[in-house]
């Protein structure tokens, strides 16, 4: 009779090794997903500024007065402050007065960490204006003075953790072309 009042059941032993189990594999997804989620974002800030400088691009090479006679468009980097702002210039003598940004600038969400030039310069922060009617690139340092390099390599990152980081290089040339590897 004792048997048959007996009910099977786990131990507590049991259950703590399968919840041990369970929690493990859980932590495992959710840390595989953090870097899965990071390299999502990198891609698509790089992509967002490249696409941007892009736009501008086709903007200023089909003539179109944006406002107020602006008709130099670009984007402004900066290291220190890990953002990407577009800005417009007036045609006046080139794309020499500069007007100011507007309202498309946004913080990047993962951290330029380098600017250089292809002969090796490094900048802390690019102003990149393309001129009409050919959409020719201007760089200028961030006070507005030439950059005579043919090229620009920009480095956007994230650290996961003290092991893992991943790079992005979006290229920009003096002819206009700009890539990302």
């Amino acid at each position: 009779m004792r048997d048959m009042n007996k009910k099977k059941a786990f131990t507590l032993i049991e259950l703590l090794v399968v919840l041990t189990i369970f929690g493990v594999i859980i932590l495992t997804a959710l840390y595989t997903l953090g870097r899965s989620m990071q390299q999502v974002r990198l891609q698509m800030t790089v992509e967002q500024a490249m696409s941007d400088l892009r736009f501008d691009q086709n903007l200023v090479k089909s003539g179109q007065v944006v406002e107020d006679g602006v008709r130099c468009l670009g984007g402004s980097f900066s290291v220190e402050d890990s953002f990407y702002q577009r800005v417009a210039a007036l045609y006046s003598e080139g794309c020499g007065e500069f007007v100011g940004s507007n309202e498309s600038s946004y913080s990047t969400g993962v951290e330029l960490t380098e600017i250089t030039s292809d002969d090796g310069t490094v900048y802390d922060s690019v102003n990149v204006i393309f001129e009409p009617p050919s959409g020719r690139v201007v760089f200028e340092d961030g006070v507005e003075n030439p950059i005579v390099a043919s090229s620009l390599n920009f480095n956007f990152s994230y650290t996961l953790d003290d092991e893992y980081s991943h790079v992005r290089v979006m290229t920009v040339s003096r002819s206009g072309q700009i890539t990302v590897n």
